[in-house]
């Protein structure tokens, strides 16, 4: 009896952890063809993949989110809330992705990158602010 209830336990755990959102930082991207910025020159692709960075930055932000209230609600109520919500992993796989694509490109095209760059960077109030540098 005692190994049916051990079973049973390991059971539910593996179920309730496996529904729990991913940290960004463990997605991996998805396929996106680089083909679909073979056209572009150099100025066009670095513009495109700041957006595409900006967009993932995003994403991600959306996505820890899910992943800190997933541990709420598995602690609170036995239930990850994106269960029920749904997460943003596919965006987040997405924009990896397209950022891979268009690096590839700018390797083919022997783009030189530019060193003003969008980073991300604390302020003193804590908030999240982009910045170029």
């Amino acid at each position: 009896m005692e190994i049916l209830k051990g079973a049973l336990l390991i059971t539910a755990i593996f179920t309730i952890t496996s529904g729990c959102a991913t940290r960004p930082e463990s997605i991996t991207p998805s396929h996106v063809s680089h083909e679909r910025y073979v056209g572009n020159d150099c100025p066009t692709l670095e513009a495109k993949k700041n957006e595409a960075i900006i967009e993932l930055m995003k994403s991600a932000e959306l996505q820890d989110n899910d992943a800190d209230a997933d541990a709420v609600g598995v602690f609170l109520i036995g239930v990850p809330f994106s269960q029920l919500s749904g997460d943003h992993e596919a965006e987040v796989a997405k924009w990896k992705g397209t950022i891979d694509a268009i690096e590839t490109v700018q390797i083919i095209n022997d783009c030189t990158f530019d060193p003003y760059v969008f980073i991300m960077k604390e302020t003193d109030t804590e908030e999240e602010s982009f910045e170029l540098h």
